[in-house]
């Protein structure tokens, strides 16, 4: 079973892994200006750890599956409400690749 703490421990993990691939790729555009594209990459990437964050801690907000006198519980509709999350991160960290400058050889 996992817990509150367990939740929370992972999906601040998953923020440090949104925050350190943000960056990572930014310094990838090399001091260019970012694209609309990436610039919308950034606000998936945003949107889906909310995301995330929400469908974690559906319990904590009296959403989930277990009311809240009861032990926070992580199930099945939770992890498909973080994957989901984690999907749309993924999307938006493909959108922020400079492709064109890697293409070019910049």
């Amino acid at each position: 079973m996992v817990g509150f703490v367990q939740i929370a421990v992972f999906l601040i993990g998953l923020g440090v892994i949104c925050l350190g691939g943000y960056l990572g790729l930014l310094g990838l555009w090399k001091g260019q200006p970012r694209s609309i594209v990436a610039d919308i990459g950034l606000r998936l990437v945003s949107t889906g750890y909310v995301i995330s964050i929400f469908a974690g801690m559906a319990d904590v907000a009296g959403m989930g599956s277990q009311p809240l006198p009861g032990v926070p519980y992580f199930g099945p509709w939770q992890a498909v409400g973080v994957l989901i999350g984690e999907i749309q991160i993924a999307i938006g960290f493909l959108m922020l690749v400079p492709y064109r400058s890697m293409l070019q050889g910049n």
